[in-house]
């Protein structure tokens, strides 16, 4: 079996229902992993979950005659106040939000630290084809619930397949 690895190609903060307008500030630093990041762009007084960080379209295609077994995305999260955790992390195929979400419960640490979500054999509850992945409108999605003042920090290079 073969395996990708590859990154995203745009990114966007997307707006999540409920999420009080918490956006993402320059989410295309989310792209390579340099500590520059894609951080919030407003400090909740509450805790709250943030919009979406929208990573779609792959640097890389996948060949022809490919068949898809899994999907692993890698994402390099921080935040320094330790007070966050995944709200949502979630696949977009065909431009539309779907699959299983694979949020996890665990704080992002108060150092860089990749988190991987999916494997070389989870689908995340779908069953994408490779023209789909390949397509411009085929990624992933990341939100966060955040605590009073957090995050400081945020994600950097999300990607993989």
């Amino acid at each position: 079996m073969a395996t990708l690895t590859t990154t995203f190609t745009t990114f966007a903060s997307v707006t999540r229902m409920g999420s009080n307008g918490i956006g993402w500030s320059s989410p295309s630093n989310a792209q390579t992993s340099d500590d520059t990041r894609a951080t919030l762009s407003s400090t909740p007084d509450a805790s709250a979950y943030t919009d979406y960080l929208k990573c779609t379209g792959l640097t890389d295609a996948l060949p022809s005659g490919a068949v898809v077994s899994g999907i692993k995305i890698t994402i390099e999260r921080k935040d320094s106040n330790g007070q966050s955790t995944d709200s949502a992390v979630r696949l977009v195929v065909g431009g539309t939000i779907q699959g299983d979400n694979k949020a996890s419960s665990t704080q992002w640490p108060t150092t860089d630290t990749n988190a991987t979500y999916g494997s070389t054999t989870d689908l995340w509850g779908l069953t994408p084809t490779r023209e789909q992945l390949n397509g411009s409108d085929f990624g992933v999605v990341v939100s966060c619930n955040v605590g009073t003042g957090g995050p400081s920090g945020g994600t950097d290079t999300p990607g993989g397949l």
